[in-house]
């Protein structure tokens, strides 16, 4: 019996963000508890002796996936689930989150091509950072715009910890 498709859409989005980590040359962890983040980024330095070990610079992300997505002008429009929302609006952490927001065909078919030589997701992602926006009254759902120059890419990732690596927000 097949799981359903909201579960298959996240495993998608958790599975894209992986790939763009690796691509990107970071760690990629995923929680095991979900206490409304899916996982975390973390870069690692190469020591004097040539091993590996992480260096403390971190983001953690909640992956949302969706076939029902709007533009308007240069946005995404995405109707948020409050939960995540105010879990991601907190200032009080020591890691920056962002919320990744990857945008599915409709036709599940479509999600994903195999070829020989290649393999391509389709449509894409795009991140964005909700720290210290206000709470809101809302029960259900907000509407969040996120920037299309936003595309959540391994370039952008390293870019984001260039960000984070001089202290600054994102």
């Amino acid at each position: 019996m097949p799981i359903p498709k909201q579960t298959k859409e996240e495993m998608f989005s958790v599975a894209y963000c992986h790939a763009v980590g690796a691509c990107a040359g970071l760690n990629c962890g995923q929680d095991m508890r979900d206490f409304g983040l899916d996982g975390s980024f973390s870069s690692v330095s190469q020591r004097k002796d040539g091993h590996f070990s992480p260096d403390g610079l971190r983001i953690d992300y909640q992956a949302k996936s969706t076939s029902s997505f709007e533009f308007d002008g240069d946005f995404v429009v995405y109707d948020l689930e409050v939960k995540n929302y105010r879990d991601l609006i907190v200032t009080d952490i020591s890691a920056p989150r962002i919320l990744i927001l990857y945008l599915l065909p409709k036709n599940e078919s479509n999600w994903m091509i195999h070829k020989e030589k290649e393999v391509i997701f389709r449509h894409g992602a795009y991140w964005y950072s909700l720290r210290g926006m206000a709470d809101t009254t809302n029960t259900s759902t907000i509407r969040i715009r996120i920037p299309k120059r936003q595309v959540f890419t391994s370039t952008e990732l390293n870019r984001l910890f260039s960000i984070v690596k001089r202290g600054d927000f994102l």
